[in-house]
């Protein structure tokens, strides 16, 4: 019986070729989608559940008691507090994850670079983070061994295909010797490091740090003993807290009491800890999640829907069949079977064509996700997205038009009435208006998402950041030269740099000013300032020639002068540190104090952003201490951007042999403060495109459809004297109808979803009227000319072919 059914199925597909590609090309591209979506979905729920203990294992955090303060990390010494005084912890290990600062240089056969994917840890994390091992051990690894381990694909990328083992790596002028390799991480794994070296090498380069409490940048990781409370143990870390003297002096200044207190985060849920803000690790987004589970499921559906209105609309083509089948003894089952089954070939042959397309696509897709999925027929992680994905494209093509079709009656059928109750045409017509509703909610969303994107881009943040590089001093040099005047090198140094034909200015800073991350509180003392306030503001360390580069606006008072030794203690600041700090006019001149440095404002510059757009800008300190610059911000002339970094890196090499050459562009490094919204505009607006391509690829076949339906009624119009146009217009006014319903049921829709998104941000756009009505524009245009293709094609028809057979 299924072999009859299975040639009856194949039969039916062939006889009907161009509904056929219709729908296997429409589920073919929406399930590729789709399936894409849901492997990015699948890697971030999974993120980093891969460990076999990972119910033990906890990331430690500190916080405040009263939770109005979360650190980024914890003090390495807390570690080994942990280790000594709390028998229920089975294992500590901390990690020190390497930055632009301190990242090491590394020396392989005289070449000299930086690895921005390095971290320091104790040898436990091997213990309690899964790695599989490739060559060699971790027994080695850990103080008082000059050992490296190397993930795969470092290893071949220094040494081939040669054995990586015994191979000696030069870091900072001391030799390493690879102890092991490991494979690389998967891809939902927060920790994506090349090259692991031991803790105690951080140490010996920075002494102190191993004891310094109040050192807040770093991470400890703990593996619980198998039974042991959670709450227990985050009590005695509390007790240690508590009794921690340099603690316990930082949180209770003046009348402000609070305690420290420590935060445990489950590693499952350390991707998706949104009070936590690393570098190093993307952190996940459960809101981007649903949204995109919601996206995918949404393009499976608008395929599929082409599917089930093809099939009901070609189901009165069919009747004969199904009566016939009926009268020889097919009952209502047989025929069930029959139709599910060839929504069923249909699936898997869509589901062929899309795992061609997924292989295709998926490098492009790894590269935008910036991600390592990869594509093997024999792995399980694609068979379980691609088999899930087909199942409910079976389910939502099949069960309907299957019972529709068993269940047909003559009389009903003749009354164009369904198994429902419901006409067919009124049920196509609900399914078409979701589809283009769909499709137009994507549209606007793409279009609010780009123009909050171009607001951000091009709104004036209150400071110039064109044809600017910026480069730091190394931290070995500094390391190295701790008693040389850094004053006098950083005044050399910026010299040699601005003595470059194509350098239009040099001038240093502590940091970049588009993104200053460091908050402090309680180090700044004003006119006025109540005792137990000890409110965040931001410093920002430059010299003289600063504002001849990025140009803040003053709004009175002066900038530094060059050579001005009473600017040492001369600060400048924002329009937000005057009205929140309370300050009274005259504001120049005022008594001032940053850090027990007490000097005058000479100067109130225009609020401008340091931070993201979703941030509002804070109170901002500037002043001009040579010992707090160690960065260089280059301004080349126009056009002469190439001969300026090759003179700068000229000097680099002069001053710095042995050190890579490194720079970053101002205007890379704020769009880098924007790359997930920049990827989400573009993936909306791609799954836009993908939308409204099957939106139209369903309207292109129900139009044919109706056309060859109506091929007497067209004939006998165009003999009576009817126009193409007015033909055209027949066949297309209902479809117009759905699209403009569509577009008023999504519009609301659109604007709640945008207005949440919005939100996130303190400085955004408003959404306004054009932003619908463009959406709407481009809808209807796209469907007329989709709908306009197939109708003037039919009224174009000879009347006397149309009316010539029966």
């Amino acid at each position: 019986m299924i072999a009859i059914h299975l040639k009856s199925a194949l039969r039916n597909l062939y006889k009907h070729k161009s509904g056929s590609v219709i729908n296997i090309l429409g589920l073919s591209i929406g399930m590729a989608a789709a399936v894409l979506i849901f492997m990015w979905v699948q890697n971030e729920v999974n993120f980093d559940n891969y460990h076999p203990d990972g119910t033990r294992i906890f990331h430690v955090g500190l916080k405040t008691k009263s939770n109005q303060e979360r650190y980024a990390g914890s003090p390495l010494v807390l570690g080994d507090e942990i280790k000594r005084q709390i028998p229920e912890v089975d294992k500590v290990c901390r990690i020190i994850v390497a930055n632009n600062a301190t990242a090491p240089k590394l020396g392989i056969q005289n070449n000299f670079f930086k690895e921005k994917k390095l971290a320091f840890v104790d040898k436990d994390w091997f213990s309690i983070f899964h790695y599989d091992f490739i060559e060699g051990n971790g027994n080695g690894f850990g103080p008082g061994n000059n050992g490296v381990i190397l993930t795969q694909s470092t290893a071949k990328k220094f040494y081939g295909n040669s054995s990586a083992i015994g191979q000696v790596i030069n870091i900072d002028s001391n030799a390493y010797r690879v102890e092991a390799v490991v494979k690389d991480n998967p891809a939902n794994s927060s920790f994506q490091f090349n090259i692991y070296l031991p803790v105690s090498t951080y140490f010996k380069n920075n002494p102190g740090e191993e004891t310094a409490w109040l050192r807040f940048s770093d991470q400890i990781f703990v593996k619980l003993s198998k039974n042991t409370n959670t709450n227990v143990v985050e009590h005695k870390i509390n007790s240690i807290l508590l009794n921690t003297e340099p603690l316990k002096m930082i949180l209770q200044r003046g009348e402000k009491k609070d305690t420290m207190v420590s935060s445990f985060t489950p590693i499952q849920s350390f991707h998706f800890d949104s009070k936590l803000n690393y570098s190093w690790t993307a952190q996940g987004d459960k809101k981007t999640v649903y949204i995109f589970s919601i996206l995918g499921f949404l393009l499976l559906a608008i395929a599929c829907i082409n599917y089930v209105n093809l099939t009901t609309a070609k189901a009165s083509k069919r009747s004969k069949e199904v009566s016939i089948k009926k009268i020889i003894g097919a009952d209502r089952k047989t025929l069930f079977t029959q139709f599910i089954i060839e929504s069923v070939i249909t699936g898997v042959v869509a589901l062929l064509i899309t795992l061609l397309l997924v292989k295709l696509a998926l490098p492009s897709f790894n590269r935008f996700t910036e991600k390592n999925f990869q594509f093997s027929l024999l792995s399980s992680e694609i068979w379980r997205v691609a088999g899930s994905t087909l199942l409910v494209t079976v389910l939502l093509t099949g069960i309907y038009p299957a019972i529709l079709l068993s269940s047909f009656k003559p009389l009903n059928m003749l009354r164009g009435v369904n198994i429902l109750k419901i006409k067919n045409s009124s049920l196509r017509k609900v399914l078409v208006t979701s589809q283009f509703t769909i499709a137009i909610i994507l549209v606007i969303c793409t279009i609010v998402i780009l123009k909050q994107l171009y607001f951000i881009q091009n709104n004036n943040e209150g400071y110039n950041r064109t044809q600017i590089f910026s480069v730091s001093i190394p931290s070995s040099w500094y390391r190295i030269h701790k008693d040389f005047d850094k004053n006098n090198f950083y005044n050399i140094l910026k010299n040699e740099l601005g003595n470059q034909a194509a350098v239009e200015h040099v001038t240093g800073a502590n940091d970049a000013v588009q993104n200053l991350k460091m908050s402090l509180g309680g180090g700044i003392d004003w006119v006025g300032r109540q005792p137990n306030d000890d409110r965040l503001f931001t410093p920002m360390s430059v010299d003289p020639d600063f504002n001849k580069i990025f140009k803040l606006e003053l709004k009175e008072g002066s900038w530094f002068q060059d050579g001005n030794i009473p600017d040492k203690k001369s600060y400048i600041i924002n329009e937000t540190a005057v009205a929140e700090l309370g300050l009274k006019k005259p504001y120049v001149g005022q008594f001032f104090c940053v850090f027990g440095d007490t000097g005058r404002i000479i100067g109130v510059v225009k609020d401008f952003h340091f931070r993201d757009y979703r941030q509002k800008i804070g109170i901002s300190v500037i002043y001009n201490n040579p010992e707090h610059k160690g960065t260089f911000f280059v301004q080349a002339n126009s056009s002469k951007i190439k001969q300026a970094l090759s003179g700068a890196e000229a000097t680099w090499k002069k001053f710095f042999p042995q050190e890579p050459f490194e720079y970053n562009f101002m205007d890379e490094e704020f769009a880098q403060m924007y790359k997930s919204d920049i990827k989400t505009s573009r993936l909306v607006g791609i799954f836009s495109g993908i939308a409204i391509f099957l939106c139209c690829l369903g309207l292109l076949g129900l139009v044919s459809f109706i056309a060859e339906q109506k091929t007497k009624e067209i004939g006998i119009r165009k003999v009576l004297g009817a126009s193409v146009a007015s033909i055209a217009t027949l066949l297309s006014k209902d479809f117009i109808k759905m699209v403009l319903i569509a577009i008023v049921i999504a519009s609301p829709v659109a604007w709640w979803a945008m207005n949440k998104w919005l939100e996130e941000f303190v400085y955004r756009i408003h959404i306004t009227w054009w932003m619908f009505a463009a959406a709407g524009v481009l809808a209807l245009l796209i469907a007329l000319s989709t709908i306009s293709f197939q109708a003037i094609k039919a009224a174009l028809v000879n009347p006397a072919q149309s009316l010539r057979t029966e």
